[in-house]
């Protein structure tokens, strides 16, 4: 089987398998001795907790009704209780409505004690007490009740199962205590008896917390068969039989198991030490008990199940770890596959793939240096290229400035050729910019603003012309002579046919993430697409050449984030816009102007 089925099979998934087979092996072996010992083990514990249940919960009605007992025999040694027995012994019926009054803070004291204890009622030779809380229910009178028979049967305090409390208004289900009151001297005081009502409610809830199971489940029950809780049925109709009863009863019996229409149950019984005519049964099938070896059965396969789907994911997990250098490999040359050389190959295992992926960051670097040789050279190409567009310019500008300046020295206009040369030696000074290609947005704001004073000298009314620049924007850095040639090119072609009136406004903004600079005249303006085609594309003839130039130093230094915009509307509005991005950083540029 080796030998048809792994060999066709990759190396991952081979690994894969082979952990899977292992942990379902160990999986399945280890949940079948658990539902063995489980199983074997159940029946005894069940039994064991259900007798533990059972006592408990007797000790703990035990406490219950005893804490009872204890709080009404602990009130009679109040002052307000004893004087009360004194003048009802000396049958002083005057004194009623005062000791009702001071008993009031006995019965409030009793209920405090006791949160179970549900109403109070005290019946005397010369009337009745309780607390004024309830509405006592005058017809029913305490001698003519079974209650009344039944301390009279037993002569001694008496519990009696639940029932509907007679004496209070409500109708509430209680069970109750019967007491004969003791005096200072230990006799018991005729006809004076204590009824201390308790709520059953919360004794079964007290009960179903101890016994872990719903209330409709327990069963309390006296020696005569009868149900103390007559609220909860009994679970099962055998347990008012004579023949279980007399089981129950047995001191010999008090775990046995009861056959009932050929069903087994188990039957633990627990006596109540405060009154020895209860008794507490817990039942319960033993069909049950097979029901949860079943479901421990169904578990343990439901749990087996569960770890085989996790042994396939931890199987997958450990295969992927195993092979997680080859997939990062993998990763790194599809990020090569992006031009992201920056990529390297850690780890710190000393296998075959670390030894391949050594070779890989070798490679890259080898790819590395040849791209940086490949770049140093494009460098100094672009910037041969940058040097000779700037020097274009500059003989075009000083031929015209020139010309001017001549101009109004032939009409003897010295003051404005004094004006103009100092604006012209600005220009140049601005213009050298101490040998740096790359200047400010202010100074070239300066350097085309003393120009246009030059010309301004020249002209008179030909024109004039506005400056603005965003509040920012003065600090940015960018190539030196846009705007001069710009302004130039307005004067000399979009005016030539204007005696005056002439406007240029030149703007500074940021927009998104951009910078525009703008040239605006109200010129004779000129045919944009098509003076925009030439600008954007190479040719050989000498027109428009100071558009072409500042163009081409766009693309070079910026790419294609620059942009170059004519829009036209003769005799209106002519605008030429320069856009380049405001995030810009320089790293070539500034190493190549200082050497």
């Amino acid at each position: 089987m080796y030998r048809l089925l792994f060999p066709q099979m990759s190396f991952k998934n081979r690994i894969w398998l082979s952990y899977l087979i292992l942990l379902l092996i160990a999986v399945s072996s280890s949940g079948a001795l658990s539902h063995m010992i489980a199983a074997h083990a159940l029946e005894k514990n069940v039994k064991d907790l259900n007798r533990s249940a059972i006592r408990k919960s007797a000790l703990l009605l035990d406490e219950r009704l005893k804490k009872i007992t204890v709080t009404a025999m602990s009130g009679m040694l109040n002052d307000s209780f004893t004087g009360t027995m004194k003048d009802i012994r000396l049958n002083n019926t005057a004194s009623y409505y005062g000791h009702f009054a001071d008993l009031q803070g006995w019965f409030l004291q009793m209920k405090v004690n006791e949160p179970a204890i549900d109403s109070v009622l005290i019946t005397t030779p010369i009337g009745d007490f309780y607390p004024t809380t309830e509405y006592r229910q005058r017809g029913n009178l305490f001698e003519q009740s079974d209650m009344y028979r039944a301390i009279k049967e037993k002569n001694h305090n008496v519990w009696i199962p639940e029932h509907t409390d007679v004496f209070f208004s409500g109708k509430r289900s209680v069970i109750s205590l019967i007491m004969e009151p003791l005096i200072d001297d230990h006799t018991r005081m005729e006809g004076v008896y204590i009824i201390v009502n308790v709520n059953v409610n919360t004794l079964i809830e007290a009960l179903a917390n101890e016994w872990g199971e719903p209330a409709s489940n327990l069963n309390l029950l006296t020696v005569s068969g009868t149900n103390v809780f007559t609220s909860l049925p009994l679970v099962k109709p055998f347990l008012s039989k004579p023949e279980f009863i007399n089981r129950l009863v047995s001191e010999a019996e008090p775990h046995f198991t009861y056959n009932d229409n050929q069903d087994d149950y188990l039957v633990d019984v627990q006596r109540i030490q405060l009154t020895d005519e209860w008794m507490l049964v817990g039942v319960r099938a033993t069909r049950d008990l097979y029901g949860q070896v079943a479901a421990i059965k169904w578990t343990t396969m439901a749990v087996i199940g569960g770890c085989a789907l996790l042994a396939l994911l931890f199987s997958g997990m450990l295969t992927s770890y195993l092979l997680r250098p080859l997939s990062q490999l993998v990763q790194l040359m599809k990020k090569v596959e992006s031009n992201d050389l920056a990529v390297r190959f850690t780890s710190v295992r000393q296998d075959e793939l670390a030894f391949v992926g050594n070779r890989f960051n070798r490679m890259l670097e080898q790819i590395g240096q040849l791209i940086y040789d490949m770049k140093e050279a494009d460098r100094s190409k672009r910037l041969a290229e940058l040097k000779a567009l700037q020097a274009q310019i500059d003989p075009h500008f000083l031929y015209n400035t020139l010309y001017t300046i001549y101009w109004k020295a032939e009409l003897a206009q010295y003051e404005d050729v004094k004006e103009m040369t100092y604006s012209l030696s600005q220009l140049f000074q601005l213009g050298l910019n101490s040998g740096q290609d790359m200047t400010t947005v202010e100074k070239e704001m300066t350097h085309v603003t003393e120009y246009l004073k030059i010309l301004k000298r020249c002209y008179d009314d030909w024109f004039e012309y506005e400056i603005h620049v965003e509040d920012g924007l003065g600090s940015i850095r960018i190539p030196k002579l846009l705007l001069q040639p710009l302004a130039e090119n307005t004067i000399l072609h979009g005016f030539q046919s204007r005696k005056g009136g002439g406007r240029i406004v030149i703007s500074v903004y940021s927009f998104s993430k951009e910078i525009h600079f703008t040239v605006e005249d109200n010129g004779s303006g000129m045919d944009a697409l098509q003076l925009e085609k030439q600008v954007k594309v190479p040719a050989q003839d000498a027109s428009s050449y100071a558009l072409r130039n500042i163009y081409g130093r766009l693309k070079l230094y910026y790419g294609e984030t620059a942009d170059f915009r004519i829009a036209s509307d003769p005799g209106s509005c002519t605008r030429v816009t320069l856009i380049i991005p405001s995030n810009h950083k320089e790293l070539e540029w500034e190493d190549t102007n200082e050497e």
